[in-house]
């Protein structure tokens, strides 16, 4: 059969969606991906992206098949958050989910009273 999707599960994937997760992109959260948070400046993000870097470059990792792909991922995520254009689309999309995942989670929790209240009568 197919999978079953837990409600949290499923608002997940309606968030990712609505707030423009593209599959094809597996940078993920260049925020999250770099340890930084979303206030910082051009000078804390290259610090953050410098500290990873030495962490993860392929050289310094030649037994760590992943390596270049993290590497990669790193650049791109740090290059992503320096062009203010692409940043302020990476902002947008950040607050949208969190804005869905705070209706979803209102919602959650309506159904649960609901049904709570069902449930007592």
């Amino acid at each position: 059969g197919s999978p079953t999707l837990c409600p949290t599960a499923a608002a997940s994937s309606r968030v990712a969606m609505v707030a423009g997760g593209n599959k094809d992109d597996d940078l993920g959260d260049p925020y999250e991906l770099l340890g930084i948070e979303e206030e910082v400046g051009d000078k804390e993000i290259q610090a953050a992206y410098r500290k990873g870097s030495l962490k993860c470059h392929p050289d310094r990792n030649p037994d760590d098949p992943e390596a270049a792909e993290k590497f990669d991922r790193l650049t791109r995520a740090k290059d992503l958050l320096l062009n203010p254009v692409e940043r302020a689309a990476v902002d947008r999309r950040r607050k949208a989910k969190r804005d869905l995942e705070e209706r979803f989670a209102q919602e959650d929790s309506k159904r649960r009273k609901l049904r709570e209240d069902l449930e007592s009568r």
